[in-house]
Formats: C-alpha cells, structure tokens, sequence
C-alpha cells in the first residue's frame, strides 16, 4: 500500500484554533476536521467553481490568449475578450 501524501495548509492563529476545538470536541484529527471542511465547501459551491474553471480554460485557450486592436469574433468593441454564456461572476464569501 502507497504512503498517504499530504500538504501543509497555512491558516490563521484564528482558525487553527477552531480547527482544533472542531477536532477535540468531536474526537477526530485536524487533517479529518479540514479534508470534510473541504469537501463540503467544494460540493456547495460546485456550479460556481466549474464557472471559474471554464473560464480559466477559455482565457488559457490559444485562440484567446492575445488581445487584438480591431474588433473581430470573440471580442467586444473595446477589444476585451467576450466570455462563454456561463460567465457570471464568482460569488466567494
């Protein structure tokens, strides 16, 4: 069986504490308390992320890479790029 990896996630004193309080009071690890933080926030928030991921994409796409000076498919009238539909901002609280 392959060794767990695992990352440092840095957080405030604030949080920490929290985070420790969370993991005391329930009997579990930090490293449990954060990863089930995570994956709820990820599932609560998934239509959004995929949003920002779509248009992280789009920007990184060739075609989308450079600004022209002269409007053409693809681009406003003042030359800024026009995004997919599925472009509403990122809400983050």
């Amino acid at each position: 069986m392959a060794a767990e990896r695992t990352r440092l996630v840095r957080v405030d004193l604030a949080t920490d504490q929290l985070i420790s309080d969370t993991a005391r009071l329930q009997g579990r690890s930090k490293k449990d308390v954060v990863a089930s933080a995570i994956g709820t926030y990820v599932s609560a928030n998934r239509e959004d992320l995929d949003r920002a991921l779509d248009r992280a994409a789009y920007r990184f796409e060739p075609r989308h890479a450079s600004t022209p000076k002269s409007t053409s498919v693809g681009w406003d009238s003042r030359g800024g790029r026009r995004m997919p539909p599925s472009t509403a901002p990122l809400k983050v609280p």
